[in-house]
């Protein structure tokens, strides 16, 4: 099953937030470690962690080996000007949700974008559903 990870899921596993969901982002970054999912992120994705990582106070030799742990468990979708020309219309709260979204709607078979913050996304995101990352344990749960 291909899913496409918001920022956030990835954020609360890496930081452990406790204003966040860490314990259910572990969960989904163990099943993309045990191949159960085939976890998807953006490229900007990654640039957000390294930056929040290193103003956690990680050095670089820390974010390196934290950012390759990342990609061990996940694919960098590639992203394209016709996506980020399609994130500018698929949602009016949050352009990088939109960007986000776009992303994974180019991800061939991509069934979910489970994020934290279900509520800036568009009710109709085509194929795929956008999920709350405590409800997508449900979904796991189910494969």
């Amino acid at each position: 099953m291909n899913v496409f990870l918001d920022s956030n899921v990835l954020i609360d596993w890496l930081l452990n937030r406790s204003t966040g969901f860490p314990g259910e982002a572990s969960q989904i970054m163990e099943a993309c470690e045990t191949e159960r999912i085939h976890g998807f992120v953006s490229a900007p994705t990654l640039y957000l962690i390294a930056y929040l990582l290193e103003k956690a106070g990680k050095n670089k030799a820390e974010l390196g080996e934290l950012i390759r742990s990342v990609l061990q468990l996940v694919t960098v979708a590639p992203q394209s000007n016709s996506q980020i020309e399609s994130g500018l219309e698929l949602t009016h709260h949050d352009l990088e949700d939109g960007f986000q979204l776009a992303t994974a709607m180019s991800i061939v078979n991509c069934q979910y974008l489970i994020t934290a913050n279900t509520r800036d996304f568009p009710v109709n995101s085509g194929n795929i559903l956008i999920i709350h990352t405590r409800d997508f344990l449900d979904v796991l749960n189910k494969v």
